[in-house]
């Protein structure tokens, strides 16, 4: 019985167990990696295997293996080929045929007629309707006849408006017709002195006022206009109410009123010193 247990004792403890050599089974495992581009030269240490040769190149000093930098919409473990995009028949715009008549017309400029490629031959304008429509002795007779009757209208209109006359200056006016506006200018500057606005003459505010006076044949006074403006309304206001206080004027001499039914007197008055006075 001893002599059993004995043997077996040798057996048992002539059994050792070696610890197994981690970096010995880590280094039969493969690194692979998908590779960007090719390289014509091969690495002399991989790092890593891939389908075809790539130099590494980059910032980093250790090694990484080349990973994606997005995550992928859809996940497999095999690749598989693309298919083709069908685009269906009645997806694709018909072509527009042209008829066989077409005819291609091309224009430089301004044109005042358009034309449909598909128009006939037959309803094409000719050249004979593109001419001038030539005048007959009949519509040449009806044209003089129309601008006769204009003609005779617009002397009619003329005939019943007054004869006008405007005077910038009595220098070409016959010497009676002269001394009428001469008389008509005095009573204007008389009348005009008596009536010397006060509050002109207190301010010693002065100014020039140009106007136009339209009298009539009898000596009235048909119109008073003010062409240009003193700038000052008291001014104004003084130089037409001397003229509405002088009138009415004398009527025409004979020699005038035979030609003119009114006249038209443009002059300037002028407000200096505490006087009125006119000039051309």
């Amino acid at each position: 019985m001893f002599i059993a247990l004995a043997i077996h004792g040798l057996i048992i403890l002539g059994i050792v167990f070696a610890p197994t050599d981690q970096s010995a089974a880590s280094s039969q495992r493969l690194e692979v990696t998908l590779s960007h581009h090719q390289s014509d030269k091969a690495p002399k240490d991989a790092d890593f295997i891939a389908e075809h040769n790539q130099i590494g190149s980059g910032t980093l000093e250790e090694e990484k293996q080349l990973l994606r930098n997005a995550t992928a919409i859809l996940e497999d473990t095999q690749i598989k080929p693309a298919e083709a995009i069908v685009v269906p028949q009645e997806a694709q715009a018909p072509l527009t045929e042209i008829p066989p008549n077409a005819r291609l017309v091309t224009t430089s400029g301004d044109s005042w007629f358009t034309m449909r490629l598909d128009q006939p031959e037959d309803e094409l304008p000719t050249e004979e309707s593109k001419e001038p429509q030539e005048f007959t002795m009949e519509m040449l007779s009806q044209e003089i006849a129309s601008l006769e009757a204009k003609l005779h209208e617009h002397q009619q209109t003329l005939a019943k408006g007054p004869r006008v006359l405007r005077l910038t200056s009595v220098s070409s006016m016959a010497a009676a017709d002269a001394q009428y506006i001469h008389r008509w200018r005095d009573r204007i500057e008389s009348i005009g002195n008596l009536h010397y606005p006060e509050e002109a003459r207190r301010s010693k505010t002065y100014g020039d006022v140009r106007l136009m006076v339209s009298l009539n044949a009898n000596g009235t006074v048909e119109e008073i206009r003010v062409l240009e403006s003193s700038g000052k309304d008291v001014l104004d206001n003084a130089a037409i109410e001397s003229i509405r206080l002088a009138s009415p004027f004398e009527p025409f001499p004979t020699s005038l009123a035979e030609q003119y039914d009114r006249i038209e007197v443009i002059r300037t008055w002028q407000f200096r010193k505490d006087r009125i006075t006119s000039s051309r």
